[in-house]
């Protein structure tokens, strides 16, 4: 529905922008489940956003309204509660963490090959659906990991502002980009191999809610795993090159992300 209607008493209000993961797996979430929901896209009514901010002093995307309530709806236990079925979602991770490290390795290692891929000069290009150029979301893939390591190790750096951090002025290059992609994985594997890593179990408060290790980590991996397909989309289809080793059906197997790659229809 137009984000410029108003929502009745028991229409829930998505508040979304375009490339985000989160607010595509929640999209896609509801319209699977026929609700009728207004759709308010922030990058066009950046003013309804700051009304409800303000309103509820809750600021993530995506974000759910519904009456008097006010959800992260990256946290698809909450959104099915504002639906207000009854529905039970179980968010409990399908794969194994080593399995989890191995998928997320592959997505990293498929985006260094795609930055390898796009033509010199063009890093400043803006990616279609997104608003960012091609160096902002290749860095973007790569830095999930290491915002989730800090997080799980309790750096002190709250993920909301490091994804929010600019990238540095010595990662210009798609070479730099890729050298940066390899950093990103020995910090991954140095994670993994680490002998005082966090429990699995241990739980964390995240904007979507209490996390276990392993659940963040599945969020690390399809999330990385949904830019890269971003990346690889705008490879194929804005530059008209075939993408070297293209994701496959079986590295999107087991993985809860959307369904689309960019929109939810």
């Amino acid at each position: 529905m137009d984000g410029a209607s108003q929502a009745t008493v028991d229409q829930i209000e998505l508040y979304w922008q375009p490339g985000c993961s989160s607010c595509l797996r929640a999209k896609e979430f509801l319209r699977s489940r026929g609700v009728d929901y207004i759709s308010v896209n922030i990058a066009e009514e950046p003013e309804r956003m700051d009304a409800t901010v303000a309103r509820f002093g809750l600021k993530t995307l995506p974000l759910g309204v519904k009456g008097d309530r006010c959800i992260a709806a990256a946290n698809l236990v909450d959104l099915a509660s504002l639906i207000g079925k009854g529905e039970v979602v179980d968010e409990t991770p399908v794969m194994s963490p080593k399995e989890l490290v191995d998928r997320t390795d592959a997505f990293l290692a498929a985006a260094q090959r795609y930055a390898h891929q796009f033509p010199a000069g063009s890093e400043g290009v803006i990616v279609p659906y997104r608003g960012w150029d091609h160096r902002r979301m290749l860095h973007h893939v790569f830095f999930i990991v290491q915002a989730f390591v800090w997080q799980v190790q309790e750096h002190g750096m709250p993920v909301a502002v490091a994804y929010e951090m600019p990238v540095p002025d010595d990662i210009a290059s798609y070479a730099d980009m890729a050298a940066y992609g390899d950093e990103m994985r020995a910090v991954l594997q140095a994670w993994w191999a680490s002998t005082d890593r966090a429990d699995m179990a241990k739980t964390f408060t995240t904007r979507a809610g209490t996390k276990n290790v392993h659940q963040l980590l599945e969020r690390a991996c399809w999330h990385i795993g949904q830019h890269t397909r971003q990346v690889e989309h705008t490879l194929r289809e804005q530059d008209g090159i075939a993408p070297n080793g293209p994701i496959t059906e079986a590295m999107l197997d087991q993985l809860p992300l959307p369904k689309n790659v960019w929109f939810d229809v």
